[in-house]
């Protein structure tokens, strides 16, 4: 047995503001299957402060999207602080912390990390994949996540903005840092020491011609990861 969480039509706070309050929700780990995200949100919200893990939910090959954190439908996520950590999808499916896949869902990140998430496909970190999803990141550090694609965030839909965060160590075959697919807005940010082997830290694609960019705004931020073995215009 593993701690789950499915919140609809209301709100749920997992820790208190001031950050005295301490909860861990774990799944089964390493080497067992885990048929559901640790918390799953549809038409309510859930906001998570510090002293509050996510942690340890593996999929084995069984279909799961989202180990730690999936929004469906207006679902809505706070991420005032805490730690999502050590989640991790072996099937082909999105997301090893966080995904955004309904409409009208928002994850708003303020505080708290993100780390050794893993997935076998899309998106180690966050991952928004809806039109009408919106990702509004203002502090936090996403780091030492993993993916083929998308390694720290995959960007695939949406309304995106983010600012002074840190995107740190992540890893993937393209998009060490983040993955992205449409127009976003990137500013004040810390996007250091991420690897791929295409656009270590921001690979910028087109779903039709990856040499055909969307508009990736870049503003005040810093830069600087590891040998990529290609780039272009799009890779960063």
């Amino acid at each position: 047995q593993y701690d789950k969480l499915n919140v609809s039509n209301g709100t749920l706070n997992l820790g208190s503001s001031n950050g005295s309050d301490t909860l861990t929700l774990k799944g089964p780990g390493e080497g067992h299957t885990s048929y559901n995200s640790l918390v799953s949100v549809s038409n309510g919200t859930v906001n998570m402060y510090s002293g509050i893990t996510l942690k340890d939910n593996c999929s084995g090959t069984t279909s799961l999207v989202a180990g730690g954190v999936r929004l469906n439908t207006n679902g809505i996520f706070n991420m005032y602080g805490g730690t999502i950590k050590d989640n991790k999808i072996e099937a082909s499916e999105l997301g090893g912390a966080v995904v955004a896949d309904g409409d009208g869902s928002i994850f708003n990140m303020s505080g708290g990390v993100i780390e050794n998430n893993t997935t076998f496909t899309w998106g180690g970190g966050v991952t928004i994949n809806a039109a009408t999803a919106k990702l509004n990141i203002t502090g936090g550090t996403i780091r030492n996540n993993s993916a083929v694609y998308g390694g720290g965030m995959l960007i695939g839909d949406g309304t995106n903005t983010i600012s002074n965060a840190t995107i740190e160590g992540n890893s993937a075959v393209v998009g060490g840092g983040i993955m992205n697919y449409v127009n976003a807005t990137i500013s004040n940010c810390q996007i250091i020491n991420n690897t791929a082997t295409r656009g270590a830290g921001i690979a910028n694609m087109d779903d039709g011609d990856p040499d055909t960019a969307y508009t990736l705004t870049l503003s005040n931020n810093t830069i600087k990861n590891k040998d990529c073995s290609q780039n272009n215009k799009s890779n960063y």
